[in-house]
């Protein structure tokens, strides 16, 4: 996932439609955040909506840039 998602975040960063960003974290090491976010496999995506870090989505969609960023795209519109 890693190259697809290199992509994802570097075609979110260049759209202005997208409000949202990707981050990396390795659970490997920040164990208390993979802990609190119920994080058991790799690669996990989770989505933070609204400065909600107690409440993130799960994500399940496609391991390809398109997806992610569609799946961005759709999240990040407004209600």
């Amino acid at each position: 996932l890693t190259p697809e998602y290199e992509k994802a975040a570097q075609a979110i960063a260049a759209d202005d439609a997208i409000d949202a960003k990707l981050a990396k974290v390795d659970a490997t090491v920040e164990k208390d955040l993979a802990t609190k976010y119920g994080v058991k496999g790799f690669p996990t995506l989770k989505f933070f909506s609204g400065g909600d870090v107690d409440a993130p989505s799960d994500y399940s969609g496609g391991r390809t840039e398109s997806t992610i960023v569609q799946w961005l795209r759709t999240r990040s519109m407004p209600p």
